[in-house]
Order: structure tokens, then C-alpha cells, then sequence
């Protein structure tokens, strides 16, 4: 990203050529700090340059190995890229497989030993998003949170024009629980979500499923919740 070299020659090309490709790839590690006060990062993207593929991204803590608090930090940011699908038409983590004790780089999705196999909290994240995903973005927003606490708090949603599904993503990365009020959209009897919580540091994580309905929605500090509608 800006202002690597790279990032800023390679749009140069793209933007003088761009006749000559479709897409461009992005690559960038950065902290959770990064990810949660760049989460504008596409929203000023030209819709006539090529499309981005962000190939290679991941948040990051001195810890490197993926935890909740970097879990969240992706979540909360792939809720910005769902409502920038004009602009970035896929994504794809940092390195998937790492076997224990063999590995030259972290964090990676998936941990692994001879006998042994830890799915991550990022695993998980990225895995809740590819399956609950749309090919439309349905406006969302947030209301009644104050200013300096918007950068941990998101609201996405998207609809699977074929079936007409929508898939609402909710993401809570502060140490506080927090009751969400859905503004007229009544959730039936039945709906399910599916979602996990947990304390920042926690490097696995359980993913469980909750019947919720009515107009409001209730999520426990450092918690991602996706619910179909």
C-alpha cells in the first residue's frame, strides 16, 4: 500500500495501461491498528481503473502466530471490502498451511504438526465470510456510537441475488458487550447465527451457533457474528 514504492509504480503502469490488464494485485501485512483506522482504505478507489485483487494480506501483533484481536481486525475490515466489491473482487490471506517448528513465516491460516492440525482464529474469519457471502451489497450502517470507538465496531450486509439470502455480518472488537437495535429489520423465529468470541490474546477459538430473533441483537466483547436471513 502507500507509499511502498512498489505500490505506487505498479498503479502508475495500471492506470497509463489499463487497457492492457484487468486487475491488480495487492499485498500488505500491518498491524491491527492499521487494518482498523484504514477501513476508508478503498472507498476513494477510481471504479474505472482495473479491479484489485487483494492476494496476500494479514493483521499482525508482536505475537505474529494469529490471535482473536487480529481476527477481529480482518473481520472488521472485510466488512469494508464487501461494501467496495465494485473495486476489490477477491481476497485471499497471507500463506495458508505452516508446519510447526518448519515454518519461515507468520502468521499463516493453519497451523500443523505430524499429528496435529490448529485452525486459527483467522481460519475461521476468513471461512465465515466465504460462506456467507453475496453478489450484492445491501446498505449498512451504524448509528448512536461515538466517534472514537466507530473503528471497532461493524455492521455488513449481502445478498445472494440466485437464492435472495442475505447474510448480515456483525463485528464487536471492544472489551464491552453490546446490544445492536436492528432498525425495523425483525429477525423470524429460527434465524440462526454463527460466530465466535473470545479474549484478544486467545489463539483458537470455538465456533458455536445462536438462534436470535426480534429487533435487537446482543454481542459479548471481542465477538464476529454472521446471521442468514
Amino acid at each position: 500500500h502507500a507509499p511502498s514504492a512498489d505500490y505506487l509504480e505498479g498503479w502508475d503502469f495500471s492506470k497509463k495501461h489499463s487497457d492492457l490488464q484487468y486487475m491488480v494485485d495487492e499485498h500488505y501485512y500491518e498491524s491491527t491498528g492499521w487494518f482498523m483506522h484504514h477501513r476508508d482504505y478503498y472507498d476513494n478507489y477510481d471504479r474505472h481503473m482495473p479491479k484489485v485483487y487483494l492476494g496476500e494480506y494479514a493483521a499482525s501483533t508482536p505475537e505474529k502466530r494469529p490471535n482473536v484481536e487480529t481476527a477481529l481486525a480482518e473481520a472488521l475490515y472485510l466488512t469494508d471490502i464487501e461494501r467496495n466489491g465494485d473495486v476489490v473482487e477477491m481476497t485471499s490471506y497471507a500463506p495458508m498451511l505452516a508446519k510447526d517448528g518448519h515454518r519461515n513465516w507468520d502468521p499463516d491460516m493453519i497451523y500443523f504438526s505430524n499429528t496435529e492440525v490448529c485452525p486459527t482464529p483467522a481460519y475461521e474469519t476468513q471461512r465465515l465470510f466465504s460462506v456467507n457471502s453475496g453478489d450484492r451489497y445491501v446498505a449498512t450502517s451504524l448509528s448512536g456510537i461515538p466517534l472514537q470507538l466507530k473503528h471497532r465496531i461493524a455492521a455488513s450486509m449481502v445478498r445472494d441475488s440466485k437464492t435472495g439470502k442475505k447474510y448480515l455480518k456483525l463485528v464487536n472488537a471492544l472489551p464491552v458487550e453490546l446490544t445492536i437495535s436492528l432498525n425495523g429489520l425483525m429477525i423470524p423465529e429460527g434465524t440462526l447465527a454463527e460466530g465466535f468470541d473470545g479474549q484478544p490474546e486467545e489463539q483458537s477459538v470455538e465456533v458455536k451457533s445462536f438462534e436470535v430473533k426480534g429487533e435487537k441483537i446482543v454481542l459479548p466483547p471481542y465477538a464476529f457474528r454472521v446471521i442468514r436471513l
